[in-house]
This record gives C-alpha cells, structure tokens and sequence, in this order.
C-alpha cells in the first residue's frame, strides 16, 4: 500500500491518496525511507500544494512529526499561507531540527515577516539558540540585517546573550564593520563582550 501511496503522491493523484489514507490512516505519518520523507513532505516538495493541505485535514495528521516539521518545510518552499494555516492549528513555533536554524530564523532570513509575526503571536521565541548558541539577533547583527535587527529589537529580543564563543550581537556586529548596527545596539544599551576568539579589547572611538 505504502507503494501505492507513494506513486500517487509523485503523480499529484489527490483522490487516490485520500482514499488510502480513508482505508488506512496511520499512513499519513509514515516515512518513506528511500526519501526520508512523509507525505506531506512529499506533495510539497513535489509542488502539490492543495494536496498537502488536503493531507493536513487527514485525522491522523502530526502537525509536529519529531524530524519531519511541516512548518520548517512549508517555510523553506515558500509555501507562506500553508505555514500560516499550520501556525493557526498549533504548529510549534519553535521545532529546531539539530544541526538546522530555527522555523523563526529562517523566516526572518526570507524576511517574511509578517509571517514572523504570526508566529511571534503563537510563541515563538525571539531568543532561541542554537547548538553553538547564535540566537536570531547575533546572527542578523553579523550579517548586517538591519530589518531583522529591528524587528527582533520591537519583539524583545535580549540584546546581551552571548554565544558560545562569548560573542554578543554588538561584539559580533562590530567585528564585520556593521556600524549602522551596532550604533542600533549601542542605543539599546548593549555592551560589548569579551568573546574567547576577539585578541583585544574592542573599544568605540
């Protein structure tokens, strides 16, 4: 059956998948492994997006399958009104894959922002880190995003919070010559950290 499922999802076949998923429901989470993918997964990617979202009404649907996030997904594709239908049924805001960015940052990298919005409004958290502990804000600072800075900055995200090198978004900001940035950072209160890989103190003339 899996096989059948898997040949109609490909072919974009919406009313022979629904009909699989009628007669065997558990299979809207199953995980193809040659794709290492589920089917929504895999009618998005295909570019079958009515499928996908008639894949969401299935019962059995996980809107928070561990490893296999629609949001991130829906996100990543470009699919904004698919990401905000799965916000609005209680998609994690927060989901982070190891060894991936955040649904937020990515978001905010694409700035969609209203999107980033939505999803600040159902909890996502402006401060998440990651495994070396770069939050939104120090990697916008050092990347010169002067409209994710401020939109992190009216969302309140903590301006301080180093990462795991010891680098803050002011230090980071000003070691890439983000001046424009930094003076935003400065304005806040920011204070510039002492990262274990800066070789001297970083001082403001």
């Amino acid at each position: 059956m899996s096989e059948q499922l898997l040949h109609a999802l490909s072919s974009g076949d919406m009313q022979t998948c629904l009909s699989i998923f009628g007669q065997n429901p558990e299979l809207v989470s199953h995980i193809f492994q040659d794709e290492h993918a589920t089917p929504f997964e895999l009618a998005l990617s295909y570019g079958f997006s009515q499928l996908a979202q008639s894949i969401m009404e299935v019962p059995n649907f996980d809107i928070n399958q561990q490893g296999h996030n629609p949001l991130r997904l829906a996100i990543d594709l470009g699919y904004l009104d698919i990401a905000k239908q799965l916000l609005e049924s209680g998609a994690n805001p927060n989901y982070r894959p190891k060894q991936m960015s955040s649904a937020l940052l990515l978001c905010l990298d694409n700035e969609y922002f209203d999107l980033a919005e939505l999803m600040v409004q159902k909890g996502a958290e402006v401060n998440i880190r990651n495994e070396k502990g770069w939050t939104p804000l120090i990697w916008a600072s050092m990347k010169g995003r002067v409209k994710v800075v401020d939109f992190l900055i009216k969302h309140g995200a903590l301006i301080d919070i180093c990462n795991n090198d010891g680098w803050n978004a002011v230090t980071g900001a000003y070691f890439k010559q983000r001046l424009e940035i930094v003076d935003k950072l400065l304005a806040q209160g920011a204070v510039f950290s002492q990262g274990n890989r800066m070789n001297a103190h970083i001082s403001i003339s």
